[in-house]
């Protein structure tokens, strides 16, 4: 698995999910123009990490400021492939969304 780092764009998040210390965060706004082709890499490589994570805890961050409904299907694709992870005996999955109050 390549660790992916993707900058923050007019229109898209940035991007750190780093598969060797189960650590993903994506942040700012998200609203592609392609929302299916611009996660889908991400969702494949997060796919494969869960078949067999190198560490016992995987957190995740969302600190979106805006996201479009087009978003919607990724984070829940993304969600999925975590509560496979969550599933594996002694793996921990944290979620951690953080929005303005």
């Amino acid at each position: 698995m390549q660790n992916i780092v993707l900058n923050e764009t007019e229109n898209t998040p940035y991007v750190n999910f780093d598969f060797e210390k189960g650590f993903f965060e994506l942040k700012g706004v998200s609203y592609p123009e392609y929302a299916k082709e611009f996660f889908q890499p991400i969702i494949d490589e997060l796919a494969e990490y869960v078949k067999n994570p190198p560490v016992g805890k995987t957190q995740i961050f969302f600190k979106f400021t805006y996201f479009n409904t087009g978003t919607n299907s990724p984070i829940t694709g993304i969600l999925k492939e975590l509560e496979t992870a969550a599933q594996i005996p002694g793996h921990e999955v944290e979620v951690v969304w953080c929005y303005e109050e």
